[in-house]
């Protein structure tokens, strides 16, 4: 894919391609020299970091950056075109709107300087992310690609927590069950006192969500000894993860005094809600209405991106917005319109103009 106008036929060509370089979290590394191979063709600088991520850059004052994650989820499925789209594991989550953002930082010829970041592992722990957290921030704006629809941006996620609990006690004769504590039916109590700790809202952005998404314990011919859970906890920006961590604490603190447990955080990933009022909220609102005509819809996510990773850490404004029918992520039926990456490259090329005229 070269600068200038857009060409529908290489737009299908390249997706096609990214597409069957099988990518999930972890194995990204022939996806990622794929795009390299594209940006070192057209003499833009780029690189592939310590942990697999892509990076370009083009030069110029302040910089903006746009990134996407090259990751998919497991499962293959087969890739083909019909009439204008796409069929294929990680054509909407998330390599579609990765080429949107692709091109737009191709194509953009103005002040700003760019970087373009093809994330790896988003699927599973982030680690391109995080990687990029710890350093020295790149840019001091920063668009992700994620399905979001045509018409409608991110402009905040929830945070997410994760835990191992293991709790041991100290079993018992099955005949006489009521007589002895159960690990699984404790860690069962545990999950639905930790969901009633905190208020219920109309408005699901509000709510903190406990699930418990895995459990494992040894078979046993009487009352369990021992059994491990996993709980992930989704958060509003009202909560921070010390907060959670502390009602959770004192859940467990009430256990019977027989049994023992031991907790691990796993995973922790910041809420995020950008300024909407910002600088590049307004520069995607007048690019928006530039392209097509209409104005954008603002949004705030359930669950988490790398967004949720990078903008905090680096404390700058932020947006996510992509084409692909975000409901149609991880399924059998990922598909999407190469007319919507278009015009999803179209409106982010536009919100880089609009900034620039604000920022340069």
């Amino acid at each position: 894919m070269g600068g200038g106008s857009l060409n529908r036929e290489e737009i299908r060509s390249t997706l096609t391609k990214l597409l069957r370089l099988y990518s999930p979290s972890g194995r990204e590394e022939k996806a990622v020299s794929f795009l390299h191979s594209i940006l070192s063709s057209l003499n833009i600088k780029s690189q592939i970091d310590e942990v697999g991520n892509l990076i370009a850059y083009k030069d110029g004052l302040p910089k903006v950056m746009l990134a996407g994650h090259i990751d998919t989820v497991r499962g293959k499925l087969p890739i083909r075109v019909d009439d204008g789209i796409v069929w294929g594991r990680g054509a909407v989550d998330a390599k579609g709107p990765l080429i949107s953002l692709l091109n737009a930082f191709q194509r953009y010829e103005g002040k700003l300087g760019l970087v373009f970041a093809a994330l790896v592992d988003e699927e599973a722990e982030s680690r391109g992310a995080k990687f990029l957290s710890m350093k020295k921030p790149l840019a001091k704006y920063a668009i992700f690609g994620e399905p979001t629809g045509l018409r409608a941006a991110a402009v905040a996620y929830r945070g997410s927590i994760t835990f191992r609990l293991e709790i041991e006690c100290g079993g018992g004769h099955s005949s006489i069950s009521w007589a002895y504590n159960n690990p699984i039916l404790l860690l069962m109590k545990i999950v639905e006192d930790l969901s009633s700790s905190f208020p219920t809202y109309k408005d699901n952005f509000k709510n903190v969500t406990v699930t418990l998404t895995g459990i494992h314990a040894k078979r046993s011919q009487g009352v369990p000894k021992r059994c491990i859970g996993y709980i992930n906890l989704r958060y509003p920006p009202q909560y921070s993860a010390k907060e959670i961590s502390s009602t959770l604490e004192n859940i467990l603190s009430t256990l019977p005094r027989e049994c023992k447990f031991s907790l691990f955080q796993l995973t922790s990933f910041q809420p995020y809600r950008s300024k909407i009022k910002g600088e590049l909220i307004s520069a995607f609102r007048l690019g928006f209405l530039k392209i097509t005509g209409s104005r954008p819809l603002f949004i705030r996510k359930l669950g988490t991106g790398d967004m949720s990773v990078i903008a905090p850490s680096w404390n700058i404004e932020a947006l996510t917005y992509g084409p692909g029918d975000p409901k149609l992520s991880h399924t059998t039926r990922e598909h999407i319109s190469i007319d919507d990456i278009i015009t999803a490259s179209d409106i982010i090329l536009a919100t880089l103009n609009e900034l620039e005229k604000v920022i340069c």
